[in-house]
């Protein structure tokens, strides 16, 4: 069957084909059935475009307003570290400026009063941990002789 304008067919043309009522109700059953599918699918894409804005925004602000350094403590000494995570070796640096990476020594941390995700616990090499104001670090330093 032809149908110009994309017009449905009516009652009529049903008939004539031998549908009746039920091919025509059958017929706007898909429709209705496109028509929810397509509401969900753009509600879950509202809803990604909304947890997007929120992401930008974000970065937008710290961006905009670069982070404060924070205070924290390396050995009882006060230092001010303006990044959000700090590694193993950068601890050590602070504790020991005179830090040599090598085999003739070795270096542990310790931290506590970190943020949620690490309030407390110990670095390694190659390992960095989330920085919050007055953490504090313990660094020693070893001899391997």
């Amino acid at each position: 069957m032809n149908f110009r304008n994309n017009e449905l067919p009516d009652n009529k043309d049903c008939e004539v084909r031998g549908q009746g009522e039920p091919g025509k109700e059958k017929h706007e059953k898909e429709i209705d059935q496109a028509i929810r599918r397509d509401e969900i699918e753009i509600a879950t894409l509202e809803e990604v475009l909304e947890e997007k804005k929120e992401e930008l925004y974000h970065l937008e602000k710290e961006h905009d307003h670069p982070r404060q350094p924070q205070e924290i403590i390396v050995n009882t000494k006060k230092k001010e570290y303006p990044e959000k995570e700090i590694s193993f070796r950068k601890v050590v640096l602070l504790g020991y400026p005179d830090a040599i990476f090598d085999e003739r020594y070795t270096y542990t941390v310790e931290y506590k009063k970190g943020p949620e995700q690490n309030p407390k616990g110990s670095l390694t090499d190659d390992n960095s941990v989330y920085v919050k104001d007055k953490m504090e670090f313990d660094v020693e330093r070893g001899d391997k002789s």
